[in-house]
């Protein structure tokens, strides 16, 4: 558990950190990095790792708790850069308020798991609104050159018709300022509705030269919830 400071994960080799269960509401505790609750964190950097079937690597937010964002915990800056994720249900999953976030240029093969939501990059504060005090601390979020292969949600129980709201997504982010640019996105499938390649909910944003195959359901592969798209 990480409680304050800064965090600098580079150049980690992790293979088969896992103890065999899902993911799901109620257990969030396996996982190799996780920023606590009322945190405040200076920077967050990710680089250069290569991480395979682990089943969380770097997570913030509430151990029983997948859906409430937990605004007790503060990241300045964050970089995901240069990893390889294989077999990684939970990559990087930022459940909290993140001022300037940026994740480029690594690679994401084989997020398949059974939870409220699967989604390779998620930098989301879900269920609050644009005029919520939080989003005003939410300044830019860039997710650029990556690439994704197999984004599965195997959950069978729910989707947003239900109230459950279970998802699976390539890239789900949320900012004042969001880009998404350049990334290439090759099955993003599951068993429910709510299931995008890119889902991004913000002020502004710009989504351009990304590449899909097979990605998305009847919602659609590029789900976007704010005010002006570029």
């Amino acid at each position: 558990n990480v409680t304050a400071g800064n965090v600098s994960i580079l150049n980690v080799v992790i293979t088969n950190f896992y103890d065999g269960t899902d993911l799901n509401t109620i257990n969030y505790t396996t996982g190799f990095c996780r920023i606590a609750e009322n945190a405040t964190i200076s920077s967050v950097k990710i680089k250069n790792n290569k991480i395979t079937n682990t089943r969380a690597f770097v997570f913030a937010g509430a151990l029983t708790d997948d859906y409430n964002p937990d605004t007790t915990i503060i990241i300045n800056d964050l970089l995901v850069t240069g990893n390889i994720f294989n077999s990684t249900p939970l990559p990087i999953n930022f459940n909290c308020p993140v001022v300037n976030s940026k994740v480029t240029e690594n690679t994401f093969k084989n997020v398949i798991g059974a939870s409220r939501t699967v989604a390779a990059v998620r930098i989301f504060v879900d269920g609050l609104v644009f005029n919520s005090p939080i989003y005003d601390t939410l300044e830019n979020c860039v997710v650029s050159n990556n690439n994704f292969h197999t984004v599965i949600n195997r959950t069978t129980t729910g989707d947003s018709s239900t109230g459950n709201n279970y998802e699976c997504h390539a890239v789900q982010v949320s900012a004042n300022n969001a880009t998404v640019t350049g990334n290439t996105i090759t099955d993003v499938t599951g068993v429910n509705f709510d299931c995008e390649a890119i889902y991004v909910k913000a002020k502004r944003y710009t989504i351009t030269g990304n590449t899909l195959y097979n990605s998305g359901s009847i919602e659609g592969a590029i789900n976007c919830k704010g005010t002006t798209l570029t």
